[in-house]
């Protein structure tokens, strides 16, 4: 849920013996996802001879790289998220629905941006644009790492934990907006439409800002409702995704 550190006793040797089946399924995972974002667009556009598809494997393949050489930060995501898997949760009637519809518009935007840009041109970006959507890109992923830096156990989805005690997030990029992770995916939603130089696929990405901001709200009356101190949080910090404006 981002502004919370769920504390775990996790003993160093218990995390230390699951380091290497751990790393394994992570480097598995991680080039699976770029082999099918990769081939998700490649068959949308009909062909591998396009630039800005490759260069968005490469972002994508970079940010994967450096969480895994990372000195602890990919180790210690992993045997927490892994420890999180066995421990149930009573995930929000709302935040089902967003988690459902929000891999549909990413799909949307990858077939639409092969489909447009890759394929049959039923806009034209100015490379302008595109570099701009190159540098939001980057500038997502690096504000990933930096959410996961500060708080490497930031939870996907909201939900109702007991029995544990969480401690507000006021470190990295926590110290200015209340959501890093939902500003983060973005970025990266918006920069890769942008990059891929398709305006249609623009579309599914504001609707993916739409939806993570809905999801901010949502989640913020959730938090003030359910855990003490947040509200005071909400005042110290005041917005949730970009100063200034939301």
């Amino acid at each position: 849920m981002g502004v919370f550190m769920i504390e775990r006793e996790i003993a160093e040797g218990t995390v230390q013996d699951t380091l290497p089946r751990v790393e394994i399924k992570n480097v598995v995972r991680d080039l699976l996802h770029v082999v099918v974002i990769s081939t998700i667009l490649f068959l949308a556009a009909g062909r591998i001879d396009w630039p800005a598809a490759w260069v968005l494997a490469i972002v994508f393949t970079s940010y994967y790289a450096v969480m895994l050489v990372w000195p602890t930060l990919d180790r210690k995501i992993a045997a927490l998220h892994e420890q999180e898997s066995k421990t149930p949760h009573q995930v929000k009637p709302w935040d089902k629905i967003i988690l459902l519809v929000y891999p549909i518009l990413l799909l949307g935007i990858l077939i639409t941006s092969g489909l447009d840009a890759g394929r049959f041109h039923w806009s034209t970006m100015p490379l302008s644009m595109r570099t701009v959507g190159a540098i939001a890109l980057v500038i997502g992923h690096g504000a990933f790492l930096w959410c996961m830096s500060a708080n490497a156990d930031a939870l996907w989805q909201v939900s109702s934990v007991g029995g544990r005690g969480p401690a507000i997030m006021r470190t990295g990029p926590y110290r200015y907006i209340r959501h890093p992770f939902y500003a983060a995916t973005v970025l990266v939603a918006t920069g890769g439409a942008l990059l891929l130089g398709s305006w249609w696929a623009v579309v599914p990405a504001g609707l993916i800002a739409v939806l993570k901001t809905v999801r901010t709200a949502l989640e913020d009356r959730s938090l003030i409702e359910e855990f003490p101190g947040y509200l005071e949080y909400t005042g110290e910090v005041r917005y949730r995704m970009f100063p200034g404006v939301w």
